[in-house]
């Protein structure tokens, strides 16, 4: 049943989610009118909303302000009227007082303005479309449709094939923008009045540091609220065998309660066994779900479809909608609804151990050394030895000056920017910055759109404690010592978990291998389509990538699939940039670049 919110006055209501493929979507500005879908409902002249089984939303008019907020459950409890009843530069303040994932546009009646915001961590997409008046959605595909006969941004398209570092707010189609996670602007029918921050990361102080223990109690009991509605009906844990997933189940309220899922390749046996064992000693209930089709290419239209969101950065869009139809069909009484994933556990609790070692050396911390030496071996844990030494020396300006920057990414991509030389601070404070920075990245941007094109896929709630403002904020405080303990990441969460977990799975190292999946996929399985994929190759014709070396670096990957060739993310991305070119070119008027 869909409720029509032209039957609703502007009180605070809740619709009720629709079994439909869209995630609940928000539109700004009369140039919107043309491309707008049909099933869309307006709220006032210039705004529209068209709900979806992804998000829930609220329509609220108490105080000096309407508003219009999409999100997630907890975020829409709030009580938004008081938080609102303030004046246009506290704004900011108020939204940020709410927990959770949220987004929404907020208006005076009778005011041409507009403020919009994205959520803290950038689950929701917001784009623009610079011109003559405001254009601003939540849905990518109104955007490519409204760009028309834009053409690429050939930048973008460089920095996506180096690994997504730019921070900037410019998209794949030229004239398209991305608000980044975190920001709200103000704009009216004409223009973009101004973007700022309401919400990033905080960064730590000593002084301010409550005891480790207390810190990883409210980490804990972060992870205890995000979980509580794993034992609802429909809801369900992506379980992957791993730590993170592993603890969110710990986390829940009662794991007999729970349902689990692990989707594995056919053929990668440890990864279901790991899973198998932790789901029998918690009681949980468990379907494993054995795909093929998580092969890069075997369902290419998946990564080439929806051409608005930019090239897909993971080939898993595909294997999602196969597992959960195998879901359906052996747990009719429990069709799945919401979906719970560890996705952000790597960006908040993990450090790079090279920076780990060296802050080990630069302290005397012998005896941890000594036990980093018999698992890594001696060259890899002598090797940060000379970093430390110059740090404790005072050399490092001396050195920035000196050495060359590293490569800019793989050697077919001419065009592409290097990284800037490193900022003259402390090696665990380059790493706070660099943290907290990542959300701005596309390589963040592009995470968070994967997620909402499986939910969009799968007609799901995707839902993700990890990503949650208080843990990132709490993680950001972690030294190395308590990142880092007995040569394994993620300690806190293995103290979080001792005695609940088995301790097989507690203290387990990290398995599988991007690599060795894609390597897989394309060079046993994808050999011919990849091949044919970079016949005449647009990226070639764009100048984004050098086409001979692209060609003889592919067929060198291609031919070797038993040696582990360590550069799969290049490859994948060029194939994903390549396979989302193709799709803008079938989607784009005649003539079109």
């Amino acid at each position: 049943m869909k409720t029509s919110l032209t039957r609703l006055s502007l009180k605070a209501r809740h619709t009720i989610a629709l079994q439909e493929p869209i995630m609940g979507e928000l539109y700004l500005g009369q140039r919107c009118a043309p491309f707008l879908p049909t099933d869309v409902q307006e709220l006032t002249e210039g705004i529209w909303v068209r709900p979806g089984p992804s998000w829930g939303h609220q329509v609220m008019d108490r105080g000096p302000w309407h508003a219009l907020i999409i999100g997630e459950p907890c975020a829409l409890q709030a009580d938004w009227g008081a938080l609102l009843a303030c004046p246009d530069d506290a704004l900011s303040g108020a939204i940020a007082a709410v927990e959770g994932v949220h987004s929404g546009v907020a208006w005076r009646p009778g005011s041409p303005r507009r403020w919009f915001w994205r959520d803290r961590f950038g689950r929701i997409p917001w784009q623009l479309l610079s011109g003559h008046a405001l254009l601003a959605t939540t849905d990518p595909e109104l955007v490519v449709r409204a760009a028309g006969s834009a053409g690429i941004n050939p930048e973008r398209l460089t920095d996506f094939l180096a690994g997504g570092r730019s921070t900037s707010r410019a998209d794949f189609i030229r004239g398209v923008e991305r608000l980044r996670p975190g920001e709200l602007a103000l704009a009216d029918e004409e223009r973009l009045h101004w973007v700022r921050r309401w919400w990033s990361p905080t960064l730590p102080t000593r002084h301010q540091l409550a005891p480790y223990h207390e810190r990883l109690a409210q980490i804990g009991a972060r992870l205890r609220l995000g979980t509580s509605g794993l034992t609802s009906p429909g809801a369900w844990l992506a379980l992957s065998g791993g730590l993170d997933s592993a603890t969110l189940l710990a986390s829940s309220p009662d794991p007999r309660r729970c349902c689990a899922f692990t989707v594995t390749l056919r053929d990668a046996p440890a990864e279901l066994a790991t899973a198998d064992t932790l789901t029998r000693a918690l009681g949980t209930h468990w379907e494993h779900c054995g795909v093929d089709a998580r092969w890069p290419l075997r369902s290419p239209a998946e990564h080439e479809r929806l051409a608005g969101w930019g090239p897909h950065a993971h080939p898993d869009l595909a294997w999602f909608p196969a597992a959960l139809n195998q879901l359906q069909a052996h747990c009719a009484d429990q069709t799945p609804s919401v979906l719970y994933t560890g996705h952000g556990a790597d960006d908040a609790l993990w450090m790079p151990p090279g920076l780990w070692l060296i802050h080990q050396w630069d302290r005397g911390a012998w005896r941890e050394l000594l036990a980093a030496g018999r698992a890594l071996g001696a060259r890899t844990t002598l090797a940060p030895a000379r970093g430390a030494l110059i740090e404790r020396l005072g050399l490092r300006p001396w050195r920035e000056r000196l050495r060359a920057l590293p490569a800019p990414g793989p050697a077919w991509l001419p065009g592409a920017a290097g990284p800037a030389r490193a900022a003259l601070l402390s090696p665990m404070h380059r790493f706070a910055l660099y943290r907290a920075a990542r959300l701005n990245s596309w390589a963040w941007e592009l995470i968070m759109r994967s997620l909402a094109r499986i939910a969009r896929r799968a007609r799901l709630q995707v839902r993700t404690p990890y990503l949650d403002a208080r843990i990132w904020d709490l993680a950001l405080t972690l030294t190395p010592e308590e990142l880092i303990e007995g040569g394994r990441q993620k300690a806190p969460l293995r103290r979080l978990t001792q005695g609940v977990l088995p301790e097989a799975v507690r203290t387990r190292k990290k398995l599988g291998s991007f690599d060795a999946l894609v390597e897989r996929g394309l060079a046993e399985r994808e050999t011919r389509r990849a091949l044919r994929l970079f016949a005449g190759a647009q990226l070639a014709e764009l100048r984004v990538i050098d086409g001979p070396c692209f060609q003889h670096a592919l067929a060198d990957y291609l031919s070797q699939p038993s040696r582990l060739w360590r550069g799969s993310w290049e490859i994948w991305r060029a194939v994903a940039a390549e396979l989302w070119l193709h799709s803008r070119q079938r989607s784009s008027p005649p003539g079109a670049p």
